[in-house]
C-alpha cells in the first residue's frame, strides 16, 4: 500500500512558519510517519494538485491501494481528488464550522467531511463534536498523535526526584529571567525606565541553571487559545513570596519581538513576587530539551480547550504529572490520578478561522482560584509527599501509553485505513449519499440545530436557542436584533457575569465597561478582553448604588438578568439611565414570571431569596419600571421555553441527589451537567430539526417563556433627573 501524506508546513517551511496558522500540523505528521511506514510505503508529497491523483494512477495500474492523508483542518483540505482522501486534523471546539463564508462551501465543514466521507482526528471531545453535525455513523475516528514511546525513552534516564537538584542547559536565542532582567523598562509609558531588549541585537549561546519546584509550559503566546495570562498572574500570587518555585515559558513563534511583546509587561504587571519566572525563545538542542524535561516537576496548560496538546502529552509520557483541566482532547488523558486538575466552566466563543467572529460555539474557561489551588496542592506534594509525586508520575507514564503509544496507534490506524479503502472500493467516493443529508436548508432552525447520538450540552443547545430568538448577530453588529453596536459606542454592561455580551462589544470594536459585583468574575472578564482585543476597558466591582462612573458615560447599556436580584429596582433603573447619554440605548431583560412561578413548585426557596431572584416582575410591572425611568420602549419580546423546563429538570435532578440547594443559582449550572438536563437537550434539538421545527419553538416560548426582554432609547431631549441612594 502506498499512503501519501501532505502537511501544508513541511521540513523546509517550518522555520519561518513557527507559530503561523496550521504550523503544529508538521509535528503531527512526522509523529504519525513511523508508525504508517509499519502499514505500507510513506511518500510526503509537496505538491498535491501534481502529485496525488497521478502516484493514485499508477498505483491502480499495478493494483496497489493507494490513500491520501491530509494533515490539515477540512477547510484546508482538498476534495477533488479520485485518490481515497482522508484529513487528519485537531479541534477543541464544542461545534465544528456548519456554515459558509466568503461563498467558499469549505468553510462548512460538513461539505468537506461529506466529501472525504472519513477523518481521523485526536479525541474522542472532536469525535462527537463532528458526529452531531455528520450523523452517529459518520466514519470518522480518535487517534492521538504517538509520542509515548519516544518520549518515554527519554524518560527512563531522566530522574523522577519531586524537586530538581541544580540543572543546567544551554540555548541558542534569547533567554528572560525575572531575577536578572530590569522590568522596568515594560512599564506603563509613565513609569518606564531604562532600555528594553534589543531584538536586533545578535542572539549567541546562553546557559540557564534551573532548580527547586520547576513548572514547565511550552506553547506560541501569540495563539490567544493558550490563556497564558492566568498561567502566569496566578503562578505570581500563589508563588509571590515562594523563592524555590520556578516557571518556565518555553515560547515557539517565528518573530522574537512579535512573542515576547505581550509577555514582558505582564511579568512587570504581576510585581511583586519572589518566585521565579523564565522565558525561553530560542534552539535547544536536544540534550538540552531533556535536560529542560530533566529540571521540570510539573508540566502546566491553561489553555481554553485543546485538539490534543503535544508538549503536554510528551513531558507526561516522560513521567512528569500536569497542572490542567481535564477537558477537550485533555479529558482523554488527564485524570486525577496523573494531575492537579483545574476546574473550568463553557463560555460563548467563535471559531477561530471565522472572520465574523460569530459567537457559534463553547469553549472552557480556567477558573482562576482553582488554578492557584492546583499551582499549591502541586508544590506541597513536590515539596513533602515524594511517595505521592512517584506515584502519579507513574500513572503518567502508563495512562500516556494506552492513549498514545506506537503499538495502539498501528492498530486503530490499520483498521481504519482498511475500513475507508474497502468503503471507496465498493461505494466510490462518499460524496452524494453523506452531501444528500446534509443539504442546506433555507430554514435558519435547521442550521442552528444538530441531531446527534451521545450527551448533549444544555449550554451548547443554549447558545444555539439563542440564535433562533436573534442574538448574536455578528454580520450586523447586533447583540439582539435591533441593538447594534459600532466601534464609535461606549458598552456598558451592568452585572456582566461570564461577560458574553460585553466581549461581543470588544469584536465589534466599541469601548467597554463591565461591573459586577463579583470580584473573579470581573477579574476573569479583564483578562479575556485584554486577550481579545485592544480596546478601551474599564472592570468595576460594585454591589451598590450609584456606580462611580460618570452621568452620560455610555451610548449602549445592557443589564440582563439582574434587576431580580435588586432590593429597590426603580433606584436602580434612575443608575442605568444616568449613566446614559441623551440617545443611549439600553437592552434589559428579566425573567418572565410563568417560569419564575412554575419554579415555585420545585425551587428551593433559597432561589427566592438573596442572592437569588428577590423580585417576580409581571411584564405590566417591567414595562412601568422602564417607562417610568424616562426611557422610551423601542422593541420587546419574549422567550426561553428551553431554558424553563431545563431549570425544572435542573432542581429536580438536584433534590433526587441530596444535593446542597444553598448559594447562588448561577454559579450551579456548568458541566458536568445532570443526565436529564442533556435528554432534555437533545429532545430540544430533535424539535428543532423538525420541518415545523422554528414554528413550534416560537409557540413553546411565547407560551412558557423564560425571560422578558425591552430594547429602550434614552430620548435626546428629554433631561431625566437620577435619583441616587446614599
Amino acid at each position: 500500500m502506498l499512503i501519501l501524506i501532505y502537511s501544508e508546513t513541511n521540513q523546509s517551511t517550518i522555520t519561518q512558519n513557527l507559530g503561523r496558522a496550521e504550523y503544529s500540523y508538521y509535528f503531527v505528521l512526522k509523529e504519525f510517519r513511523p508508525v504508517l511506514e509499519r502499514l505500507g510505503t510513506v511518500l510526503e508529497v509537496t505538491n498535491p494538485d501534481e502529485e496525488v491523483d497521478r502516484l493514485y494512477g499508477e498505483c491502480l495500474a499495478r493494483n496497489e491501494e493507494c490513500v491520501f492523508l491530509s494533515f490539515s483542518p477540512p477547510h484546508r483540505t482538498a476534495t477533488h481528488y479520485a485518490c481515497p482522501t482522508v484529513p487528519v486534523f485537531a479541534w477543541e471546539f464544542s461545534t465544528i464550522p456548519d456554515e459558509s463564508w466568503y461563498d467558499d462551501p469549505r468553510n462548512d465543514w460538513r461539505n468537506v467531511l461529506a466529501s472525504t466521507g472519513a477523518a481521523i482526528t485526536h479525541s474522542s471531545y472532536t469525535v462527537n463534536a463532528v458526529r452531531t453535525a455528520m450523523g452517529a455513523d459518520y466514519p470518522i475516528t480518535a487517534i492521538p498523535s504517538p509520542v509515548w514511546d519516544r518520549f518515554c525513552a527519554r524518560g527512563r534516564q531522566l530522574e523522577r526526584r519531586p524537586l530538581a537538584g541544580q540543572v543546567r542547559l544551554k540555548l541558542k536565542g534569547l533567554l528572560v529571567d525575572s531575577r536578572a532582567v530590569d522590568l522596568r523598562a515594560y512599564a506603563p509609558a509613565p513609569l518606564r525606565t531604562g532600555t528594553g531588549i534589543d531584538f536586533k541585537a545578535p542572539v549567541g549561546e546562553r546557559e540557564l541553571m534551573l532548580d527547586g519546584v520547576v513548572y514547565t509550559s511550552v506553547f506560541n503566546p501569540c495563539d490567544g487559545r493558550k490563556n497564558w495570562e492566568d498561567m502566569l498572574s496566578a503562578f505570581c500570587s500563589t508563588f509571590r513570596d515562594v523563592e524555590d518555585a520556578t516557571l518556565v515559558l518555553k515560547l515557539t513563534h517565528f518573530d522574537a519581538e512579535q512573542a515576547l511583546s505581550d509577555l514582558l509587561p505582564k511579568l512587570y504587571q504581576n510585581q511583586p513576587y519572589r518566585c521565579r519566572v523564565v522565558l525561553i525563545y530560542g534552539y535547544l538542542a536536544d540534550a538540552d530539551y531533556e535536560q529542560l524535561v530533566q529540571a521540570t516537576r510539573y508540566v502546566v496548560n491553561t489553555s481554553y480547550g485543546e485538539g490534543q496538546c503535544l508538549p503536554l502529552m510528551e513531558f507526561m509520557s516522560c513521567g512528569k504529572p500536569a497542572v490542567a483541566p481535564s477537558n477537550t482532547a485533555m479529558g482523554d488523558y488527564v485524570d486525577a490520578d496523573n494531575t492537579f486538575i483545574i476546574e473550568s466552566t463553557e463560555e460563548l466563543t467563535n471559531w477561530p478561522h471565522d472572520p465574523r467572529s460569530a459567537y457559534r460555539t463553547l469553549r472552557y474557561t480556567a477558573n482562576w482560584e482553582s488554578l492557584c489551588q492546583a499551582y499549591q496542592a502541586s508544590y506541597d506534594v513536590a515539596r513533602h509527599d515524594d511517595d505521592r509525586y512517584a506515584t502519579m508520575s507513574a500513572h503518567a507514564i502508563d495512562r500516556l501509553e494506552a492513549f498514545c503509544s506506537q503499538d495502539r496507534t498501528y492498530t486503530r490506524l490499520k483498521a481504519f485505513i482498511a475500513d475507508v479503502l474497502e468503503h471507496h472500493k465498493v461505494n466510490g467516493k462518499p460524496v452524494d449519499r453523506v452531501a444528500a443529508q446534509l443539504q442546506r436548508k433555507d430554514e435558519i432552525a435547521v442550521q442552528a440545530a444538530n441531531v446527534f447520538e451521545g450527551a448533549a450540552s444544555p449550554r451548547d443547545c443554549g447558545l444555539r436557542d439563542a440564535v433562533l430568538d436573534g442574538w448574536f448577530l455578528n454580520d450586523s453588529g447586533e447583540l439582539l436584533k435591533g441593538f447594534a453596536i459600532t466601534a464609535h459606542d461606549t458598552f456598558l454592561d451592568v452585572g456582566c457575569g461570564e461577560g458574553g455580551s460585553t466581549l461581543f462589544a470588544v469584536r465589534q470594536g466599541a469601548s467597554v465597561i463591565f461591573t459586577d459585583s463579583e470580584l473573579d468574575k470581573v477579574q476573569d472578564l479583564a483578562r479575556r478582553v485584554r486577550a481579545e482585543s485592544g480596546v478601551a476597558s474599564l472592570g468595576l466591582v460594585s454591589n451598590s448604588l450609584p456606580l462611580p462612573l460618570r452621568d452620560g458615560c455610555a451610548s449602549k447599556i445592557v443589564c440582563t438578568e439582574v434587576l431580580e436580584h435588586v432590593d429597590e429596582p426603580e433606584q436602580f433603573m434612575a443608575e442605568l439611565v444616568r449613566m446614559g447619554r441623551p440617545g443611549a440605548q439600553y437592552l434589559i431583560s428579566v425573567p418572565d414570571p410563568v417560569g419564575e412561578h412554575l419554579q415555585k413548585g420545585i425551587a428551593p426557596p433559597s432561589y427566592y431569596q438573596s442572592p437569588n431572584h428577590i423580585q417576580i416582575f409581571s411584564r405590566e410591572r417591567f414595562t412601568e419600571l422602564v417607562e417610568n425611568a424616562g426611557l422610551v420602549i423601542e422593541h420587546r419580546q419574549s422567550s426561553g421555553f428551553f431554558w424553563v423546563m431545563g431549570m425544572i429538570f435542573f432542581w429536580a435532578s438536584e433534590r433526587a441527589g441530596g444535593n446542597d440547594l444553598s448559594g447562588a443559582v448561577r454559579d450551579r449550572i456548568h458541566a458536568p451537567y445532570p443526565p436529564l438536563m442533556e435528554s432534555w437537550a437533545r429532545t430540544w434539538q430533535d424539535l428543532l430539526a423538525q420541518p415545523n421545527g422554528l414554528a413550534i419553538k416560537q409557540l413553546l416560548d411565547q407560551f412558557m417563556p423564560k425571560s422578558q426582554v425591552i430594547i429602550a432609547r434614552k430620548p435626546v431631549e428629554a433631561q431625566v433627573t437620577s435619583r441616587r441612594t446614599a
